[in-house]
C-alpha cells in the first residue's frame, strides 16, 4: 500500500497499491462491536477487476483482522470517514485494568 485517500462523501477509503499499479475501495462498517471493511470496488492496471479478484481481496483483509474481543471490553459503536482517514468511537464499561508492570 502506498497512499490511503478518505473520501467522507462516499463514505469510503480508497488504497493505492503498488505505486498505482492497483487501488481497493473499502467501506469502514461495524458489525457485532468490531470495525469491519468492506471491498466496495477494485482496480488492476486501470481496469475494474473482476468480482473473483475483489472477493479474494476481502479475504484477505478478514485473515488480517484481529481476532477476538477488543482490550479493556471495549466495543466499536460507528466508524466514519473523515477527511483525515477513519474516526472510530469506542465504548466501554466495566474492565479490570492491570497492575502497573504486569501485562494486559
Amino acid at each position: 500500500m502506498t497512499a490511503v485517500r478518505p473520501d467522507p462523501a462516499a463514505g469510503t477509503l480508497r488504497l493505492e497499491l503498488g505505486g498505482g499499479l492497483g487501488e481497493v475501495t473499502l467501506r469502514p462498517g461495524v458489525v457485532d462491536g468490531r470495525v469491519t471493511l468492506t471491498v466496495t470496488g477494485a482496480v488492476v492496471l486501470g481496469r475494474a477487476a473482476p468480482p473473483e479478484t475483489t472477493a479474494r481481496i476481502e479475504r484477505r483483509l478478514a485473515g488480517r483482522a484481529p481476532r477476538g474481543a477488543y482490550p479493556l471490553a471495549l466495543r466499536a459503536t460507528s466508524a466514519r470517514v473523515t477527511a483525515d482517514g477513519l474516526r472510530v468511537t469506542l465504548d466501554g464499561g466495566r474492565a479490570r485494568l492491570p497492575r502497573a508492570g504486569q501485562a494486559a
